[in-house]
């Protein structure tokens, strides 16, 4: 399956202009992203991260954030915040990454898609009311102000545990970002690990 990231990122954008042109008032509410998403969540491009496989000491796994987009839509007169890239990964596992300010409420949205090269996968989907982080639909969040990946500590970690729907089980057990770094550590549902050698950040 093609991986259709530009496609609908084409299609927000023209669903934005349409939105401004139908709104002619000057009195448009502006929802920007929270700080504490960003944070987390929003690297640029040119940021590099590699992994080894837990039990292993050779690295397995390079990903790139590419195609980085932010940008606004409005939606009568209210306009919101959102950021889009991808993580290539040398093991045809992309991620893209979603993050979108809310409607009505300032609450972030951010979801990860993951491409197998089989189908897309949709999860996990978290949300953030700029003090902390909620998961959606059965999906767990949990904050750890250190979190160990193998020997290595990390701080100010967020775990993500997509819920196991035995109908349309998950691609991951769980998924570790931490603040200003991004993801550590990432288990997959068949036991998998993959654990953060390196990395560069790009902001």
């Amino acid at each position: 399956m093609e991986f259709t990231r530009k496609s609908s990122l084409l299609g927000v954008a023209a669903a934005g202009l349409l939105a401004l042109g139908a709104c002619e008032s000057n009195n448009i509410r502006e929802i920007p992203l929270h700080k504490l998403t960003t944070d987390f969540v929003s690297f640029g491009n040119g940021s590099v991260w590699t992994y080894v496989k837990q039990g292993d000491t050779t690295v397995k796994e390079t990903v790139t954030a590419s195609n980085f987009m932010t940008g606004s839509n409005r939606y009568d007169e209210v306009q919101n915040e959102f950021v889009a890239y991808d993580l290539k990964s040398n093991l045809n596992y992309d991620i893209q990454v979603r993050a979108e300010s809310g409607l009505k409420d300032p609450i972030d949205r951010i979801v990860l898609v993951t491409n197998t090269d089989v189908q897309l996968v949709y999860g996990p989907l978290f949300w953030c009311n700029g003090s902390d982080f909620t998961g959606n639909s059965g999906d767990t969040v949990n904050f750890f102000p250190t979190y160990m990946v193998g020997d290595t500590p990390f701080s100010n970690v967020i775990e993500l545990r997509p819920f196991n729907d035995p109908q349309f089980p998950p691609l991951y057990k769980s998924i570790a970002i931490s603040r200003e770094i991004g993801i550590v550590k990432k288990e997959y549902l068949n036991g998998d690990a993959y654990l953060l050698r390196s990395y560069k950040v790009m902001k």
